[in-house]
Formats: C-alpha cells, sequence, structure tokens
C-alpha cells in the first residue's frame, strides 16, 4: 500500500517548505489526492517520480 503523506511530512522530507509543496500540487507538478475540499495526500513515491521526470526533462 502507497505511503500517504500530508503536506508537512512531505515538506519535511523533501527539506523545502509547505508554501512549496502548496504551489508545486497547484502547478500541476506533484500529483496529490484530494481527501476533501481543503485536505491533499500525497503518495511519496510518486512524488518523487514526478520530480525525477521533471529533472530529466529539464536536463534535455
Amino acid at each position: 500500500m502507497a505511503e500517504l503523506l500530508k503536506p508537512d511530512e512531505l515538506a519535511d522530507r523533501l527539506k523545502v517548505s509547505t508554501g512549496t509543496i502548496t504551489k508545486w500540487r497547484k502547478a500541476g507538478i506533484v500529483p496529490a489526492i484530494r481527501i476533501n475540499a481543503t485536505t491533499y495526500r500525497y503518495d511519496y513515491t510518486s512524488v518523487l517520480d514526478a520530480l525525477k521526470r521533471r529533472s530529466q526533462l529539464a536536463a534535455v
């Protein structure tokens, strides 16, 4: 089963602010699971994959 993280937990793991996580979600950079109108969770593996793909595209 996927490990779902709260925004602050994901921010801690990635060493960024929770504001950055929110900006990335709104920009479609990282995938998020919407729980209700104001609550999101993040699959850590999916987020890492999305960031790796993004960095590989930037390098081309």
